[in-house]
């Protein structure tokens, strides 16, 4: 009895409180819904690229780059491995101290060569050859000549691994990487 007093007292002093939770309910449900779909949504984006996305950005990126675009570089940078990223660091130190006293040093940057690539060379064709769960290579056609692109899995992303471009033999139509 006393429980019905005090539901009965409550309902007396605070007679809307059904029907706020009721309506409290209605509007938290649909907005907890939102967020757990943009919470999806955004963990669907945030997925690192494959690696023919990876491939199309770098090549895309060094085009841009020998059409004189700044900023270039940097972005193919960010599609190498570690250890070609280190060996890039290294050639440009070498190089750098066997500069004269006061020149610059070299920028790492300096030693991805843009010169081979055709200003409208884009690929019309890229296969993926699993390795192993950490390597793979791309196939890459551009025009009539083939290119094997290395790549290496570095976290949950794939990189470009151009320590280890596969040398073609003379007579072979693959080369290496562009």
């Amino acid at each position: 009895m006393a429980d019905n007093l005090t539901d009965s007292f409550d309902r007396v002093l605070h007679p809307n409180h059904e029907v706020q939770h009721r309506m409290t309910h209605r509007i938290l449900l649909p907005g907890v819904l939102i967020f757990l779909a943009a919470a999806h949504v955004s963990a669907c984006s945030s997925q690192p690229p494959g690696p023919k996305k990876v491939y199309e950005e770098f090549h895309a990126a060094l085009l841009r780059a020998g059409r004189g675009d700044p900023t270039a570089l940097s972005m193919a940078m960010t599609h190498l491995s570690q250890s070609t990223l280190d060996s890039l660091s290294q050639k440009a130190e070498t190089i750098s101290s066997s500069l004269p006293k006061g020149s610059p040093p070299v920028d790492p940057r300096q030693m991805l060569s843009v010169s081979a690539l055709t200003h409208d060379a884009s690929p019309t064709d890229l296969e993926v050859q699993m390795v192993s769960q950490s390597e793979l290579n791309i196939r890459v056609t551009i025009g009539e000549k083939e290119y094997v692109v290395p790549m290496v899995r570095e976290g949950k992303g794939w990189k470009i691994d151009l320590i280890n471009v596969p040398r073609h033999d003379a007579g072979a139509t693959t080369q290496s990487s562009p």
